[in-house]
């Protein structure tokens, strides 16, 4: 198997876990399993800083420190009932 074979084998397995979660914890599944296709509230990059406010030009490192910041969202927004969306961008965390 070719490194970049192996590279995309593991991004496959790790898209599926890692999707999953960010479906039930942002509550990003509607009626039918049907996904919302909505901007970004919370964005993490494997450069970013948790100490970021998480927006796309800055933003967190961690899954856990995204996760912190929906509830913060969630908590200043607590009468909306649209899905919150967290974007991983591309590369190695």
């Amino acid at each position: 198997m070719r490194h970049t074979e192996l590279h995309e084998s593991r991004r496959g397995w790790l898209a599926g876990p890692v999707a999953a979660i960010l479906r039930i914890v942002a509550g990003l599944v509607v009626g039918g399993g049907a996904a919302l296709a909505v901007a970004a509230d919370v964005h993490v990059g494997p450069r970013g800083d948790d100490a970021a406010d998480g927006s796309a030009a800055r933003p967190v490192r961690t899954l856990r420190r995204a996760l912190e910041r929906l509830q913060e969202l969630r908590a200043g927004e607590p009468g909306r009932t649209g899905a919150f969306v967290v974007e991983m961008a591309d590369g190695r965390y």
